[in-house]
């Protein structure tokens, strides 16, 4: 698809009402490491402020639970969980039944544990990382500083959508009605998020959105186009990132990381905390 007709695409295309997917816990169990329990909720949180009023059914519990509302279309329902609690994830089940959705769980610690229906199918496994932005001298932030870094707006909205699909490999209608793309379409008004890119020509060629939560800051959808990359330019919004958030006396910053992410990360100075592994759910599938 050329890319006006992308753009044409994303913008007509209109987002069904999705079902409500409302998931909490009755229990408040906290891990023995109460910095690595916080960083965990924070992260769900941070997906709670990317989709505030795309998605408004959602919530993240002291257990670090964080379930939203989405479409089958783009495998829009997301959590994560952290403690081995086979009720709680039978219940998120019986939800996603109830209403024929697919999801997406994100399985830290102790859940890693539970027992899983063939309905759900392990893709892929992400370190959990963290920076510590206290660490940060003035002469480390001057050297750190890339005039060619910026903040969206608004009126970027379509430039935004174009980075995310090509960093992604995505199809137009799965970005479009996502909450990246409804944080982009209104992110003039949102308070705790940011999105930095960086141009490479005439083109967004990387992108992160940082989400402040407390006294840390959550990086997601990190992502540079394919012919952008090996040039910098991913380091380069990081490091604005962290200057941002410095600037705000923040303490942590905290992602998860893929593969080919996790050398760059490395590289700067972030530091694993734990695997966490991921899983698709399919209500269609059919059991053995």
């Amino acid at each position: 698809m050329a890319a006006g007709e992308t753009l044409k695409s994303v913008a007509s295309f209109s987002i069904p009402p999705p079902p409500l997917l409302l998931m909490d816990s009755s229990e408040n169990s906290f891990q023995k490491d109460d910095m690595l329990q916080l960083l965990r909720t924070q992260v769900g949180e941070s997906f709670v402020a990317v989709s505030r009023g795309f998605n408004e059914h959602t919530e993240v519990s002291g257990d670090g639970w964080c379930v939203f509302s989405g479409q089958p279309l783009i495998n829009g329902n997301r959590f994560l969980i952290q403690r081995d609690s086979l009720n709680t994830l039978q219940r998120y089940e019986s939800q996603l039944e109830e209403f024929g959705c697919s999801s997406t769980g994100m399985f830290a610690g102790e859940a890693q544990r539970l027992p899983l229906s063939t309905k759900w199918t392990q893709s892929h496994s992400t370190s959990f990382m963290t920076y510590d932005l206290t660490t940060l001298s003035e002469a480390t932030i001057d050297v750190m500083h890339d005039s060619r870094v910026y903040m969206a707006k608004s009126s970027d909205y379509e430039r935004v959508v174009e980075c995310l699909i090509g960093s992604f490999d995505m199809d137009p209608q799965s970005v479009a009605c996502s909450p990246f793309a409804h944080a982009a379409r209104t992110i003039d008004s949102m308070k705790d998020v940011k999105i930095f890119l960086i141009d490479d020509g005439d083109v967004v060629a990387s992108i992160v959105y940082s989400v402040k939560v407390g006294q840390n800051v959550s990086l997601l959808a990190m992502g540079t186009v394919p012919s952008s990359r090996r040039k910098g330019l991913a380091k380069a919004i990081l490091h604005a990132s962290f200057i941002d958030a410095h600037s705000q006396g923040l303490q942590k910053v905290l992602l998860f990381a893929s593969k080919l992410g996790k050398y760059l990360y490395d590289s700067i100075g972030f530091k694993t905390l734990e695997e966490w592994t991921f899983f698709s759910y399919n209500p269609k599938t059919s059991a053995p």
